[in-house]
């Protein structure tokens, strides 16, 4: 064989090897993702402004040692970002503080994530810095030094204060069950009672001169039947209030009471601060000024 076409045979069988080589590569640079197998029923989430204890008991997440009832869409949506994440490369491996800094996973800036079933570790997940798009973020999983670049910003989905992994719900009512409604406040106290359901309810009054409107009163009982917190407060919490009404709403079960304050603060608009106690939860709350109208009406309201 000639030398001239060895040497072309050559060359081809390099270039074959290159684009073998480059196939493989570009294969392998395909987005990864890692995936979580296992639900976990224990998390902690720690950040820079402490740690977020939350715990599944009996088919329900608690959360911290108080264990508040947790939010559970906000937990799941949490749990689904981990539980697939989308790798766009490996940028760095951690091998000195300087590296850690670089990308926000040093102690002091990361947030730290720890996945647990049974009371085993199953995954942890140190979350950095966003890019400066915030459409990818940086992270480190288990004990891996290896720095990802991941899609999505972890940080939105992870860093997040306690109250918003908290249930915001207060009571869940069924309206038929409402046997009676009873409101004080400065300028009138009243009651009105129910008997019979639907449209062939009719409505006893208390403190109310005349008659009240059937519709009216329907569709107000059918507003008191949830009540959702705009933000929890701890039981040593004092805001310097003056109550402004009292309801109670008497069901075939139980009653439930409800007493709402008007704060000399202001919320953080500088709008009116109301917040509330309610015998549901031993936990004061703020209440938006469209609740508090809801609840706090005057019986020329319903006539």
């Amino acid at each position: 064989m000639k030398t001239r076409k060895i040497i072309l045979l050559s060359l081809c069988a390099v270039l074959l090897c290159v684009c073998i080589v480059q196939g493989i590569t570009k294969i392998n640079d395909k987005p990864q993702l890692l995936e979580l197998k296992t639900e976990p029923d224990e998390n902690q989430i720690i950040e820079l402004d402490g740690t977020i204890e939350m715990k599944k008991e009996a088919g329900e997440w608690k959360i911290g040692s108080k264990k508040y009832p947790g939010n559970e869409s906000e937990i799941q949506s949490m749990i689904k970002a981990v539980s697939s994440i989308k790798v766009l490369d490996k940028v760095d491996r951690a091998t000195n503080d300087s590296v850690l800094a670089r990308y926000e996973l040093n102690e002091g800036e990361r947030i730290l994530l720890t996945l647990k079933k049974e009371g085993k570790v199953i995954k942890t997940v140190t979350v950095g810095k966003d890019t400066s798009t915030g459409l990818q973020s940086y992270i480190m999983i288990d004990n891996d030094k290896t720095v990802y670049l991941v899609s999505g910003s972890m940080l939105d989905e992870i860093n997040k204060p306690e109250s918003k992994y908290r249930s915001s719900i207060v009571y869940l009512l069924n309206n038929e069950d409402i046997n009676s409604v009873s409101i004080q406040k400065d300028d009138e106290s009243y009651s009105i009672g129910r008997v019979g359901s639907g449209d062939d309810a009719t409505y006893s009054v208390s403190g109310i001169e005349g008659a009240v409107d059937s519709a009216k009163v329907k569709s107000w009982f059918d507003s008191l039947t949830s009540l959702s917190v705009n933000k929890w407060f701890d039981e040593s919490e004092s805001f310097n209030g003056t109550k402004i009404a009292t309801i109670q709403i008497d069901l075939s079960s139980k009653n439930v009471k409800l007493d709402i304050y008007k704060s000399l603060l202001t919320s953080e608009d500088d709008s009116d601060f109301y917040y509330a106690k309610c015998s549901e939860t031993p936990y004061p709350f703020e209440m938006t000024s469209y609740s508090v109208q809801k609840y706090v009406k005057s019986s020329s309201d319903l006539q």
